[in-house]
């Protein structure tokens, strides 16, 4: 019986996410601006293309990471250019949040809209605060960009 609950929960879950895309705050507190898109594009400093599974984001210093919709932790990694990551589960889609520094939250954890996952990684030699942030419908990538209130 416990398993059909557990199914019912998911997909209202995911149902009350989608009914929410394009309203979905910024996943990092202050003011923020995407400075790399999803998808294959140019590299900004480099004459090549890329894909990106996700958007990076730059923020002010100090600021927190913060969950986009309410959720469970899934799983805390340290990955080796990304420092501390979260993968946040609703229902069938997840969110990804990379360069983390002090993660504040465990697997598991039941998580709210908004809530502070951790502080944003600052790079020491340019000062730069950015993030990198990705959105999948189990296992396909999508662009998170539209799903963004900004």
């Amino acid at each position: 019986e416990e398993p059909l609950i557990a199914e019912a929960e998911t997909f209202n879950l995911s149902k009350n996410f989608v009914a929410n895309k394009g309203q979905l705050p910024m996943p990092v507190t202050g003011t923020a601006t995407i400075v790399s898109p999803f998808g294959v594009h140019k590299h900004s400093e480099w004459n090549v293309s890329t894909n990106s599974s996700g958007i990076d984001i730059q923020a002010q210093q100090n600021s927190d990471i913060r969950s986009i919709f309410e959720g469970e932790v899934s799983r805390i990694i340290a990955f080796p250019g990304y420092n501390n990551c979260v993968i946040l589960r609703h229902g069938e889609y997840y969110t990804f949040y990379a360069n983390i520094i002090n993660v504040y939250v465990k697997q598991g954890q039941a998580v709210k809209t908004g809530q502070a996952l951790g502080k944003i990684y600052t790079d020491s030699d340019t000062g730069i605060a950015s993030m990198h942030f990705q959105l999948w419908k189990k296992t396909t990538k999508l662009d998170p960009a539209p799903w963004l209130k900004r």
